[in-house]
């Protein structure tokens, strides 16, 4: 009797550890190589790439991040949004779920069906197997695209399915709008938590993992727009890998590339007194740039702009100066960063007082406070002193 108590035992602990140790088996070796190419099977196909030391985080979990970043750069055109927006809002739910992949209960299905490192339901009908839903790559793809239940799962599911054959499991993709929806909503209305706001607490670290992916070997690659970084082929899709800008050094560059001018210093309007900044129009989403290297002093809401600005950063520069730009929809960047000249730092919206997206952006004096605005100067006169040539006036691109 002992014996068959023993051998029962140990036929328990092979169910339970098996899937888990080939779950840690899959994280561990990915501390070389870089998942991505998944196909509805759950396989992937490793690319190398290095992975950035971030404090606090194994290579593990900095891994299962840069995967989820791939994903949604891979899948940028389904998506119909930003990839770092995306990335993100992935990265945030992917932390708040499984603490980027640390925790060990995920390896296996818990009381209600779900596993993986988002938490996805692996019973039939649902969003796929254990081992598709602990695969990062196919779960990133899963969050961000959602999933259709097919005829053969339908029949399978029993008495507990999502939904008939052909019903859609939502994704990010399937939110409307939701580039311009607050991170907490959006990431909400995928992964509908009892708790939505838990995710609040894992956004900055999720911006910092997307900053740090875009710049790769120290170079800065953020400030391009997606359709121009290089792609490599991978089981025949392509894949955007990174490129390098060279920026001179001490010259500034315009805060958006491609922009409208629709508001200038000085003008008396709408405003309190008179505009205290210089706005660039712009498509919600376009990458929004640090116009010089500096220090990040205010990332996010609050703060001495919080009345107006949104979602908004501030950079002090080497030379004493600041910079605020105000209404974004993402910010990338975390206070006390280090940017360089033309680093993406988030991207055009309308948050805060905002008619219309744009980048409203403001030049601060040494010793000034940024968010003190009746003590800001003129940014199209500050960007001159930085080399960069431009009337900067209504129209003007």
């Amino acid at each position: 009797m002992r014996r068959l108590l023993v051998l029962g035992s140990l036929a328990v602990a092979l169910v339970i550890f098996l899937p888990f140790s080939g779950f840690l088996t899959a994280r561990n070796a990915a501390t070389t190589t870089t998942t991505q190419c998944s196909t509805n099977d759950g396989i992937s196909q490793p690319i190398t790439g290095p992975i950035p030391t971030v404090s606090g985080l194994t290579s593990a979990q900095v891994q299962l991040a840069k995967i989820i970043w791939s994903e949604a750069h891979r899948l940028q055109d389904q998506l119909h949004g930003p990839a770092d927006q995306a990335a993100v809002i992935g990265i945030a739910v992917a932390s708040q779920e499984s603490t980027l992949g640390a925790n060990p209960a995920i390896a296996r299905p818990n009381a209600d069906g779900d596993a993986g490192p988002f938490q996805q339901r692996q019973l039939p009908g649902w969003y796929g197997t254990l081992a598709q839903v602990t695969n990062p790559a196919y779960a990133a793809t899963t969050f961000f695209l959602g999933h259709t239940i097919t005829a053969a799962q339908a029949v399978a599911a029993g008495t507990r399915p999502a939904g008939a054959a052909g019903y859609h499991i939502t994704g990010l993709a399937d939110v409307r709008n939701w580039p311009n929806l607050d991170i907490i909503d959006a990431a909400d209305q995928v992964q509908r938590s009892a708790f939505p706001d838990a995710v609040a607490d894992d956004i900055p670290l999720a911006r910092q993992l997307v900053a740090k992916f875009d710049a790769g070997k120290g170079k800065s690659v953020a400030s391009l727009p997606n359709a121009e970084l290089t792609t490599a082929t991978c089981g025949g899709t392509t894949t955007p890998q990174q490129m390098a800008q060279t920026v001179a050094i001490g010259k500034a560059v315009t805060p958006v590339e491609q922009y409208t001018i629709t508001a200038t210093f000085g003008e008396v309007g709408s405003w309190a007194r008179y505009h205290t900044g210089l706005d660039f129009a712009a498509p919600i989403g376009t990458p929004v740039r640090a116009a010089l290297s500096g220090t990040v002093t205010h990332a996010g809401f609050g703060g001495a702009a919080a009345s107006w600005a949104g979602d908004y950063v501030t950079i002090k520069h080497a030379d004493g100066t600041s910079t605020l730009y105000a209404h974004m929809s993402a910010i990338f960047v975390v206070s006390g960063q280090a940017v360089s000249t033309a680093d993406r730092i988030g991207s055009i919206g309308v948050t805060g007082r905002s008619f219309g997206p744009h980048l409203h952006f403001e030049a601060y004096p040494k010793g000034v406070q940024p968010g003190a605005i009746y003590r800001a100067t003129d940014p199209a006169k500050w960007l001159g002193q930085h080399d960069v040539v431009g009337r900067f006036s209504p129209g003007d691109r």
